[in-house]
C-alpha cells in the first residue's frame, strides 16, 4: 500500500518514477536499475532490491513528510515514468512514458467503465507492469477509491473473497485469472474489463450482464 502514494510523491515533485516488483528475478531487477540509473530507490524494508551504487531510502509507515510537497510546473512531454517490457523478444528495454495522454487515459477509462466518486477499483497488477498505471487512473481519475489486496498472487477463492469483503465494483483482470474466480454473488461489482490475452467467448458469456 506504501507504494501508491510513494509514486504518487515522486511525480508531485516533479520526477518521474521506475516502478520495480521486488517479486521478479534478481538478474531482471539489477537490469532495470543499471539501464534507468534512478537517484534513488524507496524500498519497503531492507533487502527486498539487489544491492546498487545508488543511494537507498528505506520507508515505512512512520516515515512519511508531514509537511506537502510543493507542486512544481511541469510540461506535458515531461517524463512520468519508466516501464520495462516483457523481454519476450530478447533484452527487456525500458520505455519513457510522458504526461501527455495519461489524462486521456483516464478519462476514457472513467467514461468506458461508468466510474464514479462511490467506485473502488482493485489494484491487482504488478507495480512493474503498465496496467498498475491504468488501476490507478481508474480511481484517482474518478475520485474514486484505490483498493490494495493483501500481498501475494489473487486468484479463484482468494479473488473471491477480495472481490465480495472489500465491495470492489470495478476491476481489470487478465480471462485466465478471471477464469479462476468461482460462481457467485458480487453484488457490488458493476464494471470488470479483460485483457492482456485472448478471452474465451464462454467466459464473457458467464460474467456478461444482459443489455450492456
Amino acid at each position: 500500500a506504501a507504494m501508491v502514494p510513494a509514486l504518487l510523491a515522486v511525480q508531485r515533485t516533479g520526477a518521474a518514477y521506475l516502478p520495480i516488483d521486488p517479486d521478479y528475478p534478481p538478474e531482471r531487477i539489477r537490469l532495470a536499475l543499471a539501464d534507468a540509473t534512478p537517484v534513488l530507490v524507496v524500498a519497503g524494508e531492507p533487502g527486498v532490491i539487489p544491492e546498487t551504487d545508488v543511494l537507498t531510502l528505506v520507508l515505512d509507515e512512520r516515515a512519511y513528510a508531514e509537511q506537502p510537497l510543493a507542486a512544481d510546473e511541469l510540461a506535458p512531454s515531461a517524463p512520468a515514468y519508466v516501464i520495462h517490457t516483457s523481454g519476450s523478444t530478447g533484452r527487456p528495454k525500458g520505455v519513457v512514458v510522458p504526461h501527455t495522454g495519461l489524462t486521456a487515459l483516464a478519462r476514457g477509462l472513467v467514461d468506458a467503465l461508468a466510474l464514479d466518486a462511490d467506485s473502488r477499483v482493485l489494484q491487482l497488477g504488478s507495480p512493474a507492469f503498465d496496467i498498475s498505471v491504468s488501476e490507478m487512473c481508474m480511481a484517482f481519475g474518478s475520485g474514486g477509491t484505490l483498493v490494495v489486496p493483501p500481498l501475494g498472487p489473487l486468484a479463484g477463492q482468494d479473488l473471491a473473497d477480495v472481490l465480495t469483503g472489500r465491495r470492489i465494483s470495478s476491476a481489470l483482470l487478465p480471462p485466465s485469472v478471471l477464469a479462476t474466480v468461482p460462481a457467485g454473488e458480487y453484488p457490488e461489482l458493476r464494471s470488470l474489463a479483460v485483457g492482456a490475452e485472448a478471452c474465451p467467448p464462454e467466459l464473457v458469456a458467464r460474467w456478461a450482464v444482459a443489455g450492456r
